[in-house]
């Protein structure tokens, strides 16, 4: 892959494969064949963003936790 990409995820990935210009004779040169698929492909990011997200909710379950006991006792 050349560049790079600025997205979370990408929805098509790439195929390249080289096929000989005449069949059977790849010393006469090659062609580069590119084929597109869609298909889900996660980056990093999502799931980074999904352990903060969790990690967020769980600390803040708990200062609520902490923060109830003080009218209670």
């Amino acid at each position: 892959m050349d560049g790079s990409r600025l997205s979370f995820w990408a929805t098509s990935i790439e195929i390249r494969e080289e096929i000989p210009v005449v069949d059977g004779m790849p010393e006469l040169g090659t062609q580069v064949k590119v084929t597109w698929v869609d298909k889900f492909v996660s980056g990093i990011e999502t799931p980074l963003i999904g352990m903060f997200l969790s990690l967020f909710l769980f600390l803040f379950h708990i200062y609520r936790k902490r923060s109830l006991k003080i009218f209670f006792d």
